[in-house]
């Protein structure tokens, strides 16, 4: 299903939520579950880590002064080399996650990061604890617990994530409860109640992210409100500025060439005053449908730049195919054969199209770019209208913004 249908959906409130969206979708919606959970994170991961050092320098503390006896039986001198590792490697994992919620930029690191490193985490710290239950000290049970509420809510895990770290500690409770020598009803009894803790977290942990989806789909659905214009449906001029500056980024480092287009409807004016506002928006509509169906791809994008002037970027294109490009932008206007008798050039609505063929590098601009296709749409207006002219910073227009004289309107292609 396509984000444009998610969006629709969610604006009307069906039961639209999946546990995973398309791509990239679902990798979007995860960053943003995270910087929604991160003071939580943040506060979980600092909490266990500094209880945990400070639990345990306590605990040695106290069994160093002679306190043997004491409840906090996670004492450093009381490990032997096999607890010691477990809880070293526990520590370590928190803190690494600890680390990468508190920067700024950790939260792509983070999200590739935390599966791993919770169920490392959780198996060895909870084989500790399962260890003290099924032997003299059943209390921390409670410790388990906190550890499956944990990683339900304030990990940033999603809930297929949650079922394999629960199933992964389930596993070694089992398995430690069978190599001792308790009566089973006792092991059962233990299990149960670890497994009715993870139920009990895994259905409010559903509903936690069924509501984290569902503002993320609200968000994108007022984004793509806020970045369209209202009368065309294309995208608006902020939108395709932005646009632009991604895929410009993304040409210069893989090498790719930018076709960018600046369309103007000739003589709209006097087609308005003519025919009235009401036509002249329902001729910008059909024209806006042939603009954004030139537009398909995922990195091309269609936008209403102002007023009666519509933009198109195309990605990864080479010279011949914006120009036909062009040239089919043109014909499908023309063939709409919407009336205007106060037209100089034709009885129907033309439009008259600047074409810039770019390819980015480091001493150009996107802005650069937007000239280039505005000259290319004056001379297209100079030359007669109802045509394309192609302009390229390659024929004598080398500087970053690829400034240049009357010279650089000799390449011009017209249909």
């Amino acid at each position: 299903m396509s984000e444009m249908k998610f969006l629709h959906n969610a604006a009307s409130g069906r039961p639209i939520l999946p546990r995973r969206f398309p791509e990239p979708i679902e990798s979007d919606y995860i960053e943003f579950s995270l910087r929604v959970l991160r003071p939580g994170i943040r506060a979980w991961h600092t909490a266990v880590l500094g209880a945990a050092v400070l639990l345990l320098s306590c605990a040695s503390l106290a069994y160093l002064a002679g306190y043997r006896e004491t409840v906090l039986v996670l004492s450093v001198p009381q490990m032997g080399p096999m607890r010691l590792w477990l809880i070293g490697v526990a520590l370590a994992c928190r803190a690494v996650m600890c680390g990468l919620a508190w920067r700024a930029d950790g939260l792509r690191a983070y999200s590739r990061m935390v599966m791993p490193l919770t169920v490392t985490g959780h198996v060895c710290i909870n084989a500790i604890f399962v260890r003290e239950i099924f032997g003299s000290h059943p209390e921390f049970l409670s410790a388990v617990a906190v550890c499956a509420i944990g990683a339900n809510f304030l990990s940033g895990l999603q809930f297929r994530q949650v079922l394999l770290v629960n199933s992964a500690v389930l596993a070694v409770v089992v398995a430690i409860g069978l190599r001792h020598t308790l009566p089973l009803i006792a092991v059962i009894s233990v299990v149960g109640q670890i497994a009715f803790a993870m139920f009990m977290a895994g259905v409010v942990a559903i509903a936690l992210e069924r509501s984290v989806r569902a503002l993320y789909l609200e968000n994108r659905r007022v984004g793509e409100m806020a970045s369209r214009d209202g009368l065309t449906g294309l995208k608006n001029r902020r939108a395709f500025d932005e646009h632009l500056r991604r895929v410009w980024q993304l040409a210069q480092r893989d090498g790719r060439s930018l076709g960018v287009m600046l369309i103007d409807v000739d003589f709209f004016k006097a087609f308005n005053d003519g025919l009235g506002h009401q036509a002249g928006d329902a001729a910008l509509q059909s024209i806006a449908n042939v603009v954004a169906a030139t537009a398909r791809r995922p990195l091309d994008l269609s936008a209403r730049y102002g007023g009666e002037e519509l933009a198109i970027i195309l990605y990864d294109v080479t010279r011949e195919h914006v120009a036909l490009m062009a040239e089919g932008v043109q014909r499908r206007v023309e063939a709409l054969g919407i009336r205007h008798p106060s037209s100089a050039v034709s009885p129907v609505v033309t439009v008259s199209t600047g074409v810039a063929f770019v390819r980015p590098t480091a001493d150009r601009s996107p802005q650069g770019a937007i000239l280039l296709a505005d000259r290319g749409l004056y001379a297209a207006k100079h030359a007669g209208r109802n045509r394309s002219t192609l302009l390229d910073p390659e024929d004598g227009i080398t500087t970053g913004v690829f400034a240049s004289g009357e010279a650089a309107f000799a390449r011009a292609a017209t249909p």
